[in-house]
């Protein structure tokens, strides 16, 4: 599983240059964001209990993916702009 989130993560910084900044870096802070709240998920269950453990994952769950919409949906809607 970690193998598949840092790959997210990479796959998401090699969007760099190839998509409008503002979509890359929303993409890539989402990714990041994804990565912590998976990073402080385990941390949380198998080396010691986090306090505010809830409140800490499912703020940076949600942010990540309101990022990651934000920023596809920002690429989609350059996508279609030009296409046009």
């Amino acid at each position: 599983y970690v193998s598949v989130i840092t790959l997210m993560a990479l796959v998401a910084l090699r969007r760099f240059g190839t998509t409008a900044p503002y979509s890359f870096t929303m993409v890539f802070a989402g990714a990041l964001l994804f990565l912590t709240s998976d990073s402080l998920l385990a941390y949380n269950k198998f080396v010691e209990p986090l306090q505010a453990s809830s409140l800490l994952i499912m703020t940076t769950y949600g942010m990540a993916q309101l990022l990651i919409t934000f920023g596809v949906s920002a690429a989609v809607a350059e996508e279609a702009s030009v296409a046009r």
